[in-house]
């Protein structure tokens, strides 16, 4: 089954939408609407034992942390910094006709240039 984002944007996995979705919320500083630093902070260290965290405190999984960026950058109206709606829930699989249908303009869109995950160190 295809993945495809409200926008239009074809995701080969879940993963892959969860990326495309960072890359359209996440600002470049990584400031949050509450004014704390939301990034991974370096996990490279013995003993976390699959656990990640983010600059702010948060700490879980890598699904826990991505949906913890998500909801910290999303904007109520799902507008990302494109200026399209962008669906971020997990039951995003769309056909290509219903996200053409709601986005004329899109419908030819192909991948966008991934930006690649940022780990901070030193936290």
């Amino acid at each position: 089954m295809n993945i495809y984002c409200e926008c239009g944007y074809q995701a080969g996995s879940q993963e892959d939408l969860t990326d495309h979705h960072g890359e359209m919320f996440t600002p470049d500083d990584d400031k949050g609407p509450d004014g704390l630093v939301h990034a991974e902070a370096a996990s490279d260290f013995p003993g976390n034992d699959g656990i990640l965290a983010c600059l702010c405190g948060f700490t879980g999984v890598i699904d826990a942390l991505d949906e913890h960026f998500l909801r910290a950058f999303a904007s109520a109206d799902r507008i990302g910094r494109d200026g399209m709606k962008h669906h971020i829930g997990r039951a995003a699989a769309h056909t290509r006709q219903a996200a053409a249908n709601r986005h004329p303009a899109s419908a030819g869109v192909g991948r966008l240039a991934r930006r690649p995950r940022r780990s901070h160190h030193g936290a």
